[in-house]
């Protein structure tokens, strides 16, 4: 999924997007490369930045002030990718594919980023910039379910983009005019998808088809797995039988329930979710993974494979074949 949103409320957006995150927020955007941003965002930084302000000088960006702090742009991958996350050894490599995706989204709409010029007395026009000063969030959870309270496995990032383009005919910054970013999103979440499959399948997982607008999940998390880590989907469809798409947003929207610190995951949490699966399931769940060898694991084989065909040529066929090229 992949959805824009404006953020007008200052405060609500530093406590939110800066709480309980599952990867260090970083910065990303042309932008925040000619500003000289870049690694890890820090909570004064955002902070100045949702307020319209340089970020490291706390210079104001934008000459007028804006109703909107920041454009929200939320991407969250197949839920068999969150379940991995959460549950499995894999939790490193799985959020920086999730992340190298989303960037590589982010960077499709950044190309239509835009500001609105009115100066010298000419007309007000539109000014294609093509760059945007973002942050990238990592949340872990979902909201909670309105029945248990409880939230499921749900990984996603926030790429909030700073009110804020650099209007290069010009040399200063300009209010950002997202709207025209956000007619891409179609594409951005095709590309979004897509892109995460690339890696999931460049780090040894394998793929099976799906009935959604991603067209697959990880092979190995079956369709009663990830049911069982989507409370808060099922009540909505449940309650939400029969309505258009437009009232089962605003339904959505309704029964959003906020989401709790004591609800982040922790050792504690991951083993409430385990405890919903069938010894088969968590087994299924261990096995995801076809990993690729790193090349020291290559290299052993390789020199025991050697060993072994040495000592077949010298008539040691005692030793057997297994003791020389076993995984590992």
């Amino acid at each position: 999924m992949l959805n824009f949103e404006a953020r007008y409320n200052a405060k609500t957006a530093k406590a939110y997007y800066m709480t309980e995150q599952a990867a260090t927020p970083v910065w990303f955007g042309k932008a925040a490369e000619m500003a000289g941003l870049e690694g890890e965002v820090s909570h004064k930084e955002f902070s100045r930045l949702v307020d319209g302000l340089h970020p490291t000088t706390g210079v104001k960006l934008t000459p007028r002030k804006t109703q909107v702090c920041l454009t929200d742009v939320t991407l969250s991958p197949v839920k068999s990718v969150a379940i991995a996350i959460s549950l499995t050894g894999d939790r490193e490599r799985l959020i920086e594919a999730v992340q190298n995706a989303a960037l590589h989204a982010l960077s499709l709409g950044e190309q239509h980023a835009a500001v609105q010029d009115a100066s010298n007395g000419k007309k007000s026009h539109i000014v294609t910039t093509g760059n945007w000063l973002g942050v990238l969030h990592a949340h872990e959870t979902t909201r909670p379910d309105p029945v248990t309270k409880q939230s499921d496995p749900g990984f996603h990032l926030h790429a909030t983009l700073g009110n804020s383009s650099w209007n290069n005919d010009r040399q200063g910054w300009f209010a950002l005019k997202s709207q025209y970013a956000w007619e891409q999103a179609p594409e951005m979440e095709k590309a979004f998808h897509a892109k995460l499959k690339e890696n999931m399948h460049a780090l040894g997982y394998k793929t099976r088809s799906a009935r959604h607008n991603a067209g697959w999940e990880l092979k190995g998390v079956t369709p009663g797995m990830i049911k069982k880590f989507s409370n808060r989907s099922t009540f909505l469809d449940r309650l939400g039988e029969g309505l258009s798409k437009k009232k089962k947003a605003r339904l959505a929207a309704r029964e959003r329930l906020p989401k709790r610190p004591d609800l982040f995951v922790t050792g504690e949490q991951k083993e409430r979710w385990m405890s919903r699966l069938t010894n088969s399931e968590r087994k299924a769940l261990s096995s995801l993974l076809n990993p690729t060898p790193p090349d020291w694991m290559v290299r052993m084989r390789q020199l025991r494979q050697v060993a072994w065909f040495k000592a077949r040529q010298q008539n040691q066929e005692s030793q057997p074949r297994e003791r020389y090229i076993a995984y590992g």
